[in-house]
């Protein structure tokens, strides 16, 4: 790691600041259980999941808040649930996207990372909602960027290039800190920066993730080299 061409420090937020535990999968419980769905929730969250990713890439840009719905539109067609009922039932998943408590290390570590480097989140949100487990932790950094404001999501080039341009730096003096290998690695590296995946599971990379810089199994471990 060059740690020496370093000069902002951006960290992904959920999965990575904030534990989003099991949350998601309680909402997708509650959405399908008047459905009678309550068997294979993790199978059917796992689809909802593919298919809001795969919304996400496509353009123009849409308000997450709108692709959980699309998503979930989607995955009722499959489950044959009219999808018009989405718009409605989509509520439990959304209630849960402002209420994420912050890791134990999460205050402690950007606190100590403020004096020495830039510090900022970005993350793939809305606005509101990232703002709000902010306060509600307060967690304070210089900036957060959330994909609303970029109009760009993880890991599509555009999020981290106009990362770089509200910063005012070039991309190889920008280390990204996350937890997901695919938007936190791979996507940041292809940019030109350097990566510290967050393996708090003692997870492996698949295929096709290229190393990162640094591998960490808690923030802690930034204060000793940073």
């Amino acid at each position: 790691m060059n740690l020496a061409a370093v000069s902002v420090v951006a960290f992904d937020a959920f999965g990575t600041i904030f534990d989003t535990a099991d949350g998601s999968m309680r909402a997708t419980r509650a959405i399908l259980a008047p459905y009678g769905m309550e068997e294979n929730i993790a199978v059917h969250y796992a689809r909802w999941k593919e298919l809001h990713k795969a919304r996400m890439r496509a353009q123009p840009f849409s308000r997450e808040e709108d692709i959980f719905k699309l998503g979930l539109g989607d995955l009722f067609e499959e489950l044959g649930i009219p999808r018009e009922r989405a718009e409605r039932d989509v509520r439990p998943m959304l209630d849960t996207l402002d209420k994420r408590a912050a890791f134990s290390d999460a205050r402690e570590v950007l606190d100590g990372l403020a004096g020495r480097r830039h510090v900022v989140i970005a993350s793939n949100s809305d606005e509101a909602p990232l703002a709000a487990n902010l306060r509600a932790n307060e967690i304070v950094v210089s900036q957060h960027y959330s994909s609303e404001t970029l109009r760009a999501y993880k890991p599509q080039p555009e999020f981290y290039a106009r990362l770089g341009e509200a910063l005012g730096v070039s991309l190889d003096r920008i280390l990204y800190v996350g937890d997901s290998p695919d938007e936190d690695v791979r996507g940041p590296k292809a940019a030109g920066m350097q990566a510290v995946w967050v393996n708090r599971r003692g997870a492996r990379l698949a295929a096709g993730i290229p190393a990162p810089e640094m591998e960490i199994t808690t923030l802690r471990e930034l204060l000793r080299v940073l």
